[in-house]
């Protein structure tokens, strides 16, 4: 169950671009339709600004849900993220910490460049890069202003005379 549990938080957390705060108290029933399917979409309303933003669940996301829901037994009320030892308390963020700082262990990375945060930064990130598209970006991350979204992203100076340089008129 561990492997499904890690798998799912990984898959979750880029997926879903969700504060950790905000991804530790996903429920079941924020997750999955009354017919026990899971949702490709999903409106999660965020603790810090109140904003409701819509999350997009992969492939990927939908199968190790599935699987985590089998292995784990929970019920539609119950958090997503608990112990694989059971019990209906979430995973704090301590303990999301140590799993995150487990899979730099198990890679070889240097854990003080990854955090929950990574997670979250990672596919909007990876849009900017490709897209160019900070609009979109700041949708996904639910963040009222668009500076915010540059910043957040790294985006300063030095990368808007990137852009000009590559592509001039």
């Amino acid at each position: 169950p561990i492997y499904e549990l890690h798998e799912l938080l990984l898959n979750i957390g880029v997926d879903t671009m969700l504060r950790a705060s905000d991804l530790l108290n996903l429920r079941v029933k924020d997750l999955v339709n009354k017919s026990g399917s899971v949702k490709s979409e999903v409106k999660v309303k965020m603790k810090k600004t109140g904003a409701q933003v819509l999350c997009e669940l992969s492939q990927n996301s939908i199968s190790s849900l599935e699987r985590w829901l089998n292995v784990s037994n929970k019920n539609n009320d119950d958090y997503v993220f608990t112990s694989v030892r059971g019990g209906s308390n979430k995973i704090t963020m301590v303990h999301l910490r140590r799993i995150i700082k487990g899979w730099c262990d198990e890679c070889g990375w240097d854990e003080k460049f990854f955090s929950s945060h990574s997670i979250r930064k990672s596919l909007p990130t990876e849009l900017y890069k490709q897209t160019k598209d900070l609009r979109s970006c700041q949708i996904l991350l639910g963040h009222q202003s668009i500076g915010n979204t540059a910043h957040y992203l790294g985006i300063n100076e030095e990368s808007a005379f990137d852009l000009i340089r590559k592509h001039r008129i």
